[in-house]
């Protein structure tokens, strides 16, 4: 089974609310997480840092929402790699590539790289994006360090030049 780290994005591009995703973009976003719970490993961080960003993003709305069914197999139930992050002082966790290369890379992003950095020592491991186009525009030193990002919604990725 695949690794899966899914950034917060793709929950809420999947729900449609409060997002730019199109159509095409939540359909994908919610087809990834309903697969993720099917086929694959999600990998979270021990201190649950990446479920509390969930949480906060997912809210206590509708139950039924891709992102909030998701959410509740992912705190509950769900096949996971727990990996350790590290609070650093400069990068916010040790296990983030100390990369000139990614020096400007969203700090509130970190813990998905650094959680995809740990996962691949247990396996093949991938980062699912939406949104974000700092995956994008960092993907040279993003795949130096070993990182295999999936952008779901390529038409909304814009790279500044």
């Amino acid at each position: 089974m695949d690794l899966q780290v899914i950034d917060t994005n793709v929950l809420v591009a999947a729900n449609g609310t409060d997002t730019h995703a199109d159509k095409l973009c939540q359909l994908t976003c919610a087809r990834r997480l309903q697969d993720t719970q099917i086929n694959a490993v999600l990998v979270l961080d021990a201190q649950r840092n990446i479920l509390l960003e969930y949480q906060r993003r997912v809210g206590s709305g509708n139950p039924n929402t891709p992102a909030k069914r998701f959410f509740v197999w992912a705190s509950q139930t769900a096949p996971r790699l727990g990996v350790q992050l590290t609070p650093h002082a400069t990068r916010v966790f040790a296990e983030f590539p100390p990369s000139e290369g990614l020096r400007n890379f969203d700090e509130d992003d970190r813990m998905f790289v650094a959680a995809a950095i740990v996962a691949s020592q247990s396996g093949a491991t991938v980062l699912a994006n939406a949104l974000d186009n700092d995956y994008a525009e960092h993907q040279t030193a993003l795949r130096e360090a070993g990182i295999r990002v999936d952008e779901l919604c390529p038409q909304h990725i814009k790279v500044e030049p």
